[in-house]
């Protein structure tokens, strides 16, 4: 297989608002009912999206970016393994996190979860890396969980549960920045251009 690096969104909202939320993903940048490669597998039970796909577009760069910060994440989580630890980058000015999504996606579905998963590693060291966040907006809390392990470096693989030993969770209030006015404009531009007329005035009612 060689090496593998994927990440995909879902989010779980009411039947009646399934096909305006498919929509919104769609423009987001999720290539729906595609699938990641999953080595490690579930780190936790919570995971149960009604809508999830394959991110194909880190959500358009002028939209919402915001898969270069966790990348840096993922990143700088593996490396401190190696004694090589490097400090989050900031976001930009064209940046969001994660928690910004969230607030994005509520102000169009009120009441909305969201999750996101991503899995890299490669065969040759045998290093697994997996990557969960679950956003529960019942509770209005976020479940952080992250999971390495190294065959060849012999990283949280000294029993016969790696994925136990070397599962991490952190759990944490929700505290990203509401969507400006630009962010919805620009989606509803590309609402417009695929005729999602339903999902363009549920935008447009966002900016009132």
């Amino acid at each position: 297989m060689g090496s593998w690096n994927g990440t995909k969104l879902g989010i779980r909202v009411k039947p009646e608002l399934a096909e305006e939320a498919e929509q919104l993903m769609i423009i987001l940048g999720v290539n729906l009912g595609e699938e990641i490669i999953e080595e490690v597998g579930d780190l936790g039970k919570e995971y149960n999206p009604s809508i999830e796909g394959e991110v194909i577009d880190p959500f358009g760069s002028k939209v919402y970016g915001i898969m270069p910060a966790l990348e840096q994440y993922f990143f700088s989580y593996q490396n401190k393994f190696y004694g090589d630890e490097e400090d989050e980058e900031e976001l930009d000015d064209n940046g969001h996190s994660l928690d910004d999504l969230f607030l994005l996606i509520n102000r169009v579905f009120p009441s909305t979860s969201i999750f996101l998963v991503h899995e890299d590693g490669n065969n040759t060291s045998d290093s697994y890396y997996r990557y969960e966040a679950i956003y529960d907006s019942s509770k209005k809390k976020k479940t952080i969980r992250n999971c390495y392990y190294c065959y060849g470096e012999g990283i949280n693989c000294s029993t016969n549960n790696p994925r136990k030993e070397g599962t991490t969770v952190e759990v944490g209030e929700i505290v990203g920045n509401e969507p400006k006015k630009d962010d919805i404009e620009l989606l509803i531009i590309k609402a417009e251009e695929k005729n999602y007329n339903q999902l363009v005035q549920r935008l447009k009612a966002c900016l009132v």
